[in-house]
């Protein structure tokens, strides 16, 4: 729970609001684990966000790459989206931030104290974006790459925002090149199946690109069945004339089949 001071002349008021629960540490993030969120060219913001496990798995390494940001509108803010983006790739369609513990939207995010603020507010967190270029390296205690828990990232989206909240650029979270809907396609024999933590999403890198385009495709090769054998059985036949005085005989023998 947190407080906010309201004050009425010299009498100072305070007022339990509640804004939402503490983010707590995350910790078991799994080994070799590591999203990117490639902004498309077309949206004319370019870069990535990069988010990787720690070596430790306790939360996650981010690497911030943006370039191309406008000369008006800043400094430009950037979260983590609770939606991956739709076919055509809306902005509108990330929906809110991650904000699994429920922080109140009008609460400010105080970077001092990270664990108060939405899992996804990066920006808030870590500082705003200023243009035309901005790069940055941190770790953050808060996110998670192991699907399942309230903070994993991967299955979400990367939105850009001036920094009156409109937003303008976007990208899905992708990894290693598999879809972030992962396939449910069955190994070969005697091969390894698919890592459970690789899910990808790939962002297009040109207008006419969809997202119905980018389904990964996993192709089971089988060897062909063999070739029939055809034998070929050649049967003899052998005659044999006997002449045991006067009478004389013939008589055909006949291998065994």
């Amino acid at each position: 729970m947190r407080f906010i001071t309201f004050s009425y002349g010299l009498l100072a008021t305070f007022v339990p609001i509640v804004l939402g629960q503490a983010a707590p540490e995350v910790t078991g993030n799994p080994a070799g684990a590591q999203y990117t969120a490639v902004l498309p060219s077309t949206t004319g913001v370019s870069g990535q966000v990069v988010v990787s496990s720690t070596p430790d798995g306790n939360g996650v390494a981010i690497q911030v790459s943006i370039s191309d940001l406008p000369a008006q509108g800043g400094p430009f803010l950037y979260h983590i989206h609770n939606n991956p983006l739709s076919a055509n790739g809306s902005c509108a369609s990330a929906g809110g931030h991650l904000n699994p513990y429920n922080v109140s939207e009008s609460f400010v995010c105080d970077p001092a104290a990270p664990k108060d603020c939405q899992v996804g507010d990066l920006s808030g967190k870590h500082g705003k974006m200023t243009g035309p270029s901005f790069s940055a390296s941190y770790d953050d205690k808060f996110i998670s790459t192991t699907p399942g828990t309230p903070e994993f990232m991967g299955n979400r989206s990367l939105v850009v925002h001036n920094s009156n909240l409109t937003r303008i650029a976007c990208a899905n979270f992708s990894m290693n090149g598999a879809s972030f809907a992962p396939s449910s396609s069955t190994s070969p024999s005697g091969t390894s199946g698919a890592n459970p933590f690789v899910t990808t999403i790939v962002i297009p890198s040109a207008p006419q690109t969809t997202m119905s385009q980018l389904a990964t495709v996993t192709k089971v090769q089988q060897q062909p069945s063999p070739p029939a054998i055809t034998q070929t059985v050649t049967v003899l036949t052998t005659t044999t004339n006997v002449q045991p005085g006067p009478q004389s005989s013939s008589s055909t023998v006949r291998p065994s089949t």
